[in-house]
């Protein structure tokens, strides 16, 4: 027997393709065009669907002509948000087929129409968009528009922006059950009716937080209207214990409210009695000290409640582990932050 024992060696290429597939499922997106680049047959294993489904490239430069292989290549959830698309963008011949988009403009970058909103231009079927840091003008509502018979869920800015395309948007898009405007201080009277006039009577879950004007008369039209929500965040508005009466006549089936800072005392949040389906509520934040004493008591008075204790997260694309985003997730799935 030799005292060197014999090696066998194989090239990459021997194994089977399921193989070779189950490998490159292991490396990021960088690493399979890598592969792709030995030879024919790895380059056609390397544009599999299975390996450009998700992607996330969150806070990333990304030359536009990679999005385009990545939609040739089947990719149907897609997260660019804090990212900066390079080289411009085009109109692509065939609607691209994403499902769920994840926006937003990166911070050192000035926006421009043919940057992320050209990537919209091209998407006719989007299921989930969020532009929640982005502020969208025309060009932009007209483009989500174009996804109105597929399109459930929604967060974005809507800025500088007249009341009909407002108007436009919520009326096309009439498939919407989920929906995020918070932080839109510029939504003024006749923004926000329009918003709450043309929102599909079929939305269960609305986040109107942080609306400097948004008033009791906008609630009570809204819960009149749609009172088949079953989440709703109203904190840091100006509303009052009139809100909290249209909400408990309309809203029968409520399952989480937040009314976090806002007029409601405390005698008014016990009317939430009646609402049986009521799992989770935040409230007060005004003042800590008598904040907390009525806190303990209203935990007494409806002890099936869950009170201060969960955020509601409506139509948000991140998801927060332990006061931190994290990076690879985006709606329901996880995708590696690619490089």
């Amino acid at each position: 027997m030799s005292k060197r024992q014999k090696l066998s060696f194989f090239q990459l290429e021997d194994l089977p393709n399921e193989i070779l597939l189950n490998i490159f499922s292991w490396l990021d997106i960088k690493g399979v065009l890598q592969c792709g680049q030995v030879s024919r047959r790895l380059r056609a294993i390397s544009n599999d669907q299975s390996l450009w489904l998700k992607l996330n490239l969150f806070r990333r430069n990304v030359p536009f002509s990679f999005i385009e292989k990545a939609i040739q290549n089947g990719c149907e959830y897609l997260n660019l948000s804090c990212s900066c698309i390079r080289h411009g963008a085009k109109k692509s011949e065939m609607p691209w087929k994403l499902k769920y988009l994840v926006i937003s403009q990166a911070c050192d970058h000035k926006w421009a129409p043919n940057g992320l909103e050209g990537v919209l231009q091209n998407c006719h079927s989007l299921e989930k968009l969020s532009a929640g840091q982005m502020r969208l003008d025309s060009f932009g509502i007209e483009k989500i528009c174009q996804n109105g018979e597929t399109l459930r869920i929604l967060s974005l800015k809507v800025c500088n922006i007249r009341s009909e395309l407002i108007k436009k948007l919520f009326t096309k898009c009439s498939q919407l059950i989920e929906v995020n405007l918070y932080g839109n201080d510029t939504l003024l009277d006749q923004h926000l009716f329009a918003v709450i006039d043309n929102l599909t009577p079929n939305i269960l879950k609305l986040d109107l937080s942080s609306q400097d004007y948004i008033e009791d008369k906008h609630v009570k039209t809204l819960v009149q209207k749609c009172n088949k929500i079953t989440e709703l965040a109203l904190s840091f508005t100006q509303i009052t214990n009139k809100s909290m009466e249209s909400i408990v006549k309309n809203l029968s089936s409520l399952e989480k409210l937040d009314v976090y800072y806002t007029k409601i005392d405390y005698p008014t949040l016990l009317q939430l009695k009646s609402i049986p389906t009521l799992k989770i509520l935040n409230c007060f934040g005004r003042r800590k000290k008598k904040d907390a004493e009525e806190i303990k008591n209203l935990k007494l008075q409806l002890p099936h409640i869950s009170i201060n204790e969960e955020y509601l997260h409506i139509a948000t694309s991140s998801k927060e582990v332990d006061d931190e985003v994290d990076l690879d997730w985006f709606w329901e799935i996880r995708s590696k932050n690619q490089d």
